[in-house]
């Protein structure tokens, strides 16, 4: 059989599956003239007058756009909804499914705002990557531990930064940077996904792209180091799970990277992998070179002294809260009944490297020990869950995963960055503020000094941060060394304070001294 189509579209429309699996056993000994274009041949479920069309798509960039949008006219404007519920076009509404649910969550990945790390690692560079310089009253680590970090995601805000300074588009210049690495963290989740599930329907991926987000408690939107580093662990997993031990190693490398304590996520690496030892060495390495060439001789014994300087537990953020809270999702409770009913049919690699992060009973490794939970169980959830309960229906698949993700992002969707205005205020002043309240002024604003730090318990003195989570009266000498305080809350009377500004749920008060 040779088909000569010269660059056209031919279109081949069956509904009958055995005819279309005989049709597919010809194609496959067929000789095509123009192989170079020739990069899909994909069968729609529809018979017209008795001929048979096949839908040849190019392979390149452009050509996948083209036939993206077309896809999108042809399944959505032409066909009308009315199709949604007719089964006849399951395989088309699969892919128009996927589309729609790719866009409504890029939607709401730009609308998010992380409160709190990123913001402080995207101005970094400002400071020389210098962080005592923009902290202070705080035990500042001796050199910056997020050093490659930094110098990535700042060269997004310098970017965006600098464009829309120059056409006066607050967007571009505050929200973009932002934008820019949540967009990252997504395609990340895409793509892990889309390699770990790739012979299930794509409506089923969209599922668990949300089932990721929400089991995470939405922390992916946080987009910082950790979120990274547990990312690239979980892509390495699939990678080592599918026999592809190159690319397995090459993403256990970019955890090495850009992430200090990467040595969390080797040491459960190697339960899938003995050869992650190298890659292991060679992070230790380089890591001890960035040490010293901020003045520093020892990695390892750099971050144990960084460890014990974290003694104050007085003020605790909530990422160091216990790994049980995250428990207080049902749907989290469920995964870890269904982990115990399926626990022989359970890969324990994926059990031995959940209890590896929950040693530090910490809620922040949920970021991991979620989707290595739901990995464990993914065939469970897909043929008990979504074949059978949702009964494979794509529809009710699209609006659940909806659901997840929008709940997943409702917390950061509702996060805003203050009014520039503010900057006016605090340039080259003294703040206390509240944790969030700190890496929001130093995102927006220049030449600002802010406590606390990034982690409260380097704080010289906690009494003033006590003082105002209680609300007992703030006026004396260990607040008078501020020029302004920027809380979300204030409780209680307090002389010594005037408001000068508020944006939103946040307001700067003025210490009267």
């Amino acid at each position: 059989m040779k088909i000569d189509f010269k660059g056209k579209k031919i279109y081949l429309d069956i509904s009958d599956k055995i005819l279309e699996s005989r049709i597919k056993e010809i194609l496959k000994g067929a000789v095509f003239v123009d192989s170079e274009s020739l990069a899909d041949i994909r069968f729609s479920d529809r018979e017209k007058d008795g001929y048979i069309y096949v839908n040849f798509i190019k392979r390149d960039f452009l050509g996948f756009v083209r036939h993206f949008l077309k896809d999108l006219y042809r399944l959505y404007f032409y066909k009308g909804i009315y199709f949604v519920f007719n089964r006849e076009f399951k395989e088309d509404y699969d892919r128009l499914y996927h589309i729609l649910f790719t866009l409504i969550s890029l939607f709401f990945v730009f609308l998010a705002i992380p409160p709190d790390d990123l913001l402080r690692h995207l101005v970094a560079y400002r400071y020389d990557y210098d962080y005592s310089k923009v902290f202070i009253d705080a035990n500042m680590p001796s050199w910056n531990f997020y050093l490659p970090f930094d110098i990535i995601v700042g060269f997004f805000h310098q970017f965006w930064h600098s464009i829309g300074s120059y056409f006066s588009v607050d967007f571009i210049t505050y929200r973009m940077p932002i934008v820019s690495v949540n967009l990252i963290v997504f395609f990340l989740v895409f793509y892990l996904v889309n390699v770990a599930f790739k012979d299930y329907p794509l409506v089923y991926r969209a599922f668990f792209i949300s089932l990721f987000y929400f089991v995470s408690s939405g922390r992916f939107f946080l987009a910082r180091p950790t979120v990274f580093a547990s990312l690239l662990f979980l892509i390495a997993v699939v990678m080592f799970l599918q026999k592809r031990e190159k690319q397995g190693l090459f993403f256990s490398g970019l955890i090495g990277l850009f992430y200090y304590l990467n040595f969390l996520y080797f040491i459960p690496l190697l339960f899938f992998s003995r050869k992650v030892i190298f890659v292991a060495v060679a992070s230790f390495i380089y890591w001890t070179f960035i040490a010293y060439f901020q003045g520093h001789s020892f990695y390892i014994l750099d971050v144990y002294k960084y460890i014990l300087t974290l003694n104050n537990d007085a003020v605790i953020a909530g990422e160091n809260f216990s790994i049980l809270l995250a428990f207080s999702k049902p749907v989290l409770v469920l995964v870890l009944i269904l982990v115990f009913l399926y626990f022989k049919d359970v890969d324990r690699r994926y059990i031995y490297s959940s209890l590896w992060f929950s040693i530090s009973n910490q809620i922040r490794y949920f970021e991991v020990i979620g989707p290595l939970l739901v990995f464990s169980l993914a065939n469970k959830i897909k043929e008990g869950f979504l074949d059978k309960v949702l009964k494979g229906s794509y529809f009710s698949i699209f609006i659940l995963s909806l659901s997840l993700f929008m709940d997943s992002s409702s917390f950061f969707i509702n996060s805003d960055l203050p009014d520039k205005k503010i900057c006016d205020y605090v340039y080259d002043k003294k703040v206390k503020a509240t944790l969030g309240g700190n890496f929001r002024l130093v995102y927006m604003c220049e030449n600002v000094k802010v406590n606390p730090s990034m982690e409260i318990r380097w704080n010289k003195d906690l009494s003033l941060d006590l003082a105002i989570l209680e609300g007992k009266d703030l006026c004396n000498e260990k607040l008078y060394k501020y020029d302004y305080l920027y809380l979300n809350s204030l409780k209680g009377f307090n002389s010594c304070l005037k408001m000068e500004y508020g944006d939103g749920k946040w307001i700067l008060w003025r210490v009267i001294k």
